[in-house]
């Protein structure tokens, strides 16, 4: 990024990249400089093309748009335009004319932005923009007033929106909102709320054409997931759900299953109903299965994907207590490190690192010393050896007397 218009300054002054002056964070060649520290441009004070003075929590900083950075640093933030119109503004930057942001969530009309410069005025409620916004709300409210009274009373300002730039309020029911707020009495439907609770449920029909090989024929694979549990609210709302809110869930389903269908597979949803507890039609069951649409339970996959997610935990669990087992039978639980330690204590009992342990002590002693058997042993089992025998049965007269130690005649 090229060097901003305060670094430019800055340097000419004979700041160097090494210092940074006070207010500013360090060089950083990305961002073009030295930045201005949020907590120092949050209390500047701007000036709009209009006269308008603007506190430095309002300004949107670094925007980059038609090849120029729209930053503080370059004395040219923007703002949104708080008058919203739909023609455009002369005194706009010229590069910002015919350029605006749609906010479709919350349909406000088109947001035009609006560049800014630094001032030294000071600031004054007067002649800033918090005064025109404070406008636009009392304008606001006065017309929710109007659409109320033409609607009887029975609108609702969560189910609307305003467009600022045709300053016009439009209803758009959604009674899957509803469930969010804890409202006692609905004004759309112009009855209380109860206070009992229901689910909504819905089945899922998922259909594709499997390709048949060779001469085998096209054949349609189609399945019907069932109890398919949408959200759980009051009665009240739950009913509207299913009178009113069938094509939101459509458009959330659709959306779910967008790789499937794009792939030439449709999906939709049947039977949408609400009830306080799932309830199964077996005989619906079997029609399906008999016209050859395969059928599943969401609660029978929910616990199935349970089991098997126990199953695998208890299996790494075992795999885990193997493992370390074998590193103290290995090494010995004193040979460990400090984090294998603790991990052995989480994983295994007391009991059981005291039988590895054992097992480790005793792979250090020496192996016991076998007496080897000699040929005469292996082969005379029971019958003595005479060599042995002639070394015990030796006796001193069998020993030959010299002629020194003879006896003398008498």
């Amino acid at each position: 990024m090229e060097l901003t218009k305060i670094t430019k300054e800055l340097l000419a002054a004979g700041w160097t990249k090494d210092q940074t002056p006070e207010g500013f964070r360090p060089w950083n060649d990305f961002y073009g400089g030295w930045e201005y520290k949020e907590s120092v441009f949050r209390k500047f004070v701007f000036l709009t093309p209009c006269g308008m003075l603007v506190k430095g929590t309002k300004v949107i900083d670094n925007m980059a748009y038609m090849g120029v950075h729209w930053m503080v640093e370059n004395d040219n933030p923007v703002i949104n335009c708080p008058y919203f119109s739909l023609r455009d503004c002369p005194m706009r930057h010229p590069l910002l004319r015919g350029q605006y942001v749609y906010n479709y969530k919350s349909c406000a009309g088109e947001i035009k932005h609006c560049s800014v410069c630094r001032t030294d005025i000071p600031w004054d409620y007067e002649n800033s923009i918090e005064k025109v916004l404070d406008a636009n709300e009392r304008e606001e409210d006065a017309l929710w007033d109007a659409f109320l009274l033409q609607h009887k009373g029975r609108a609702c300002r969560h189910q609307c929106h305003f467009n600022r730039s045709e300053k016009r309020w439009y209803i758009h029911y959604d009674p899957n909102i509803c469930a969010r707020y804890n409202c006692g009495y609905c004004s759309i439907l112009d009855k209380p709320v109860s206070e009992k609770k229901a689910n909504v449920y819905y089945d899922l029909k998922k259909s594709h054409i499997q390709v048949g090989q060779g001469f085998m024929p096209d054949e349609t694979i189609c399945t019907i997931t069932k109890g398919i549990k949408h959200l759980r609210a009051s009665e009240t709302i739950c009913e509207a759900v299913v009178k009113y809110g069938r094509r939101w869930i459509q458009s959330t389903v659709y959306l779910q299953n967008h790789s499937f269908c794009y792939f030439g597979g449709t999906v939709e949803v049947i039977n949408l109903r609400y009830e306080k507890r799932e309830s199964r039609d077996l005989l619906q069951d079997l029609q399906d299965v008999s016209a050859g649409i395969t059928v599943y339970h969401q609660s029978d996959l929910i616990k199935q994907n349970k089991a098997a997610k126990s199953a695998r935990r208890k299996e790494s669990q075992k795999r885990r207590e193997e493992r370390f087992k074998k590193l103290i039978r290995t090494n010995g639980f004193e040979g460990l490190s400090t984090s294998d330690q603790i991990r052995a204590r989480k994983h295994l009992s007391s009991l059981e690192i005291k039988q590895a342990e054992q097992e480790y002590r005793k792979s250090l002693l020496p192996p016991p010393k076998d007496d080897q058997m000699n040929l005469w042993d292996a082969d005379n089992v029971g019958i003595p050896n005479p060599n042995t025998e002639r070394k015990v049965e030796t006796h001193m007269s069998d020993i030959p007397i010299k002629a020194k130690d003879a006896p003398r005649p008498a």
